[in-house]
């Protein structure tokens, strides 16, 4: 009997000795994807400006880099270089022209220049760009005149896409509607087709689905673009977006006031995310948000007034401590 319980006394050692080392891998495990997630964030997720970015042939991980930094779209070189390693990215960087924006995270840049979207092949159209920013993105690649682009946007009639509204005239008809993506385009291609294919990949991606859904809450497929438009300025940040488009449709439905008032159009061409989130807004009663106190680029949500206006001095305050932190460093 005194061995029987011996033992059980062993055993429930083990599983005790085993519990916690499962538990102390487990936190370190999620530290890391705490960490690595944290510096993957955009250098500035306010800074909406792109740049063209020339990755030369031999480039080495350091070199392109360097490029980045110079160009404004990161902010260091080393963590670039440290995250390209180790999440398995470094030596796969093609060389060629992209259009890059500091409000890209990481993957973002990564995954781009990975896919070479190059001069020579395609091009890739990242969310949240004006039409007028399109067609400066297009010119500088080599696709296609700018004042063309910009001629043709505002003077062609594209109505006849079901989903333009024949009431809008000039470049505001499409403005929203180029759809972001990777797109393989010929260099003979003139504006006129290359517009029509932004347009056909966005009907495409607005199914009957995201039709009926707009129907169904009111609002016209011009609407909800306004409003994906709207969350594509606000984050990047993916698990925010149906959020922010609570308190959006929240305002919207209260009668509330915006910032500047409601947009007339879209903000830029959103992303397949934001558009999904203007159409699925989250379940909430919150009707402001402000950026957080962290300075991690993530909002806070609130229904409070009072509440809003302590957030926002919160994050006014944080932002003068990091800024009086980084004069004292200079």
């Amino acid at each position: 009997m005194t061995d029987i319980r011996v033992s059980e006394k062993k055993n429930n050692r083990k599983i005790k000795i085993t519990l916690i080392i499962s538990i102390i891998i487990l936190a370190i495990l999620l530290t890391v994807v705490a960490v690595l997630t944290a510096l993957q964030q955009p250098y500035d997720r306010t800074d909406n400006t792109y740049t063209n970015v020339t990755i030369s042939q031999g480039d080495s991980i350091e070199e392109i880099a360097d490029k980045l930094v110079e160009s404004g779209v990161i902010g260091d070189a080393s963590r670039f270089v440290f995250l390209s390693d180790i999440l398995n990215f470094k030596g796969k960087f093609q060389a060629g022209k992209y259009f890059l924006s500091p409000c890209m995270n990481f993957r973002n840049i990564a995954e781009t220049l990975v896919n070479g979207v190059t001069t020579e092949s395609g091009y890739e159209i990242p969310a949240g760009l004006t039409v007028k920013q399109t067609a400066e993105a297009l010119d500088q690649a080599g696709f296609c005149d700018k004042e063309e682009f910009m001629k043709i946007a505002s003077e062609v009639d594209f109505s006849i896409f079901d989903f333009i509204d024949s009431d809008v005239s000039g470049a505001d008809a499409i403005e929203g509607y180029l759809f972001p993506g990777t797109y393989e385009m010929s260099p003979d291609a003139n504006a006129a087709m290359i517009i029509t294919t932004f347009l056909n990949e966005f009907g495409t991606h607005f199914t009957e689905e995201y039709k009926a859904r707009a129907e169904e809450s009111g609002h016209s497929v011009r609407e909800i673009l306004i409003i994906a438009s709207m969350i594509e300025k606000e984050t990047s940040i993916d698990k925010e977006r149906a959020a922010i488009s609570a308190v959006i449709h929240n305002r919207l439905e209260l009668g509330m006031d915006f910032d500047g008032g409601f947009p007339d159009k879209p903000l830029c061409s959103p992303g397949i995310e934001s558009i999904k989130a203007a159409l699925y807004p989250e379940e909430s009663e919150n009707t402001y948000y402000v950026l957080n106190k962290k300075l991690d680029g993530t909002h806070v949500f609130t229904a409070d007034k009072d509440e809003y206006k302590s957030l926002k001095a919160e994050y006014k305050k944080a932002c003068e401590a990091k800024q009086a932190e980084k004069e004292k460093d200079e």
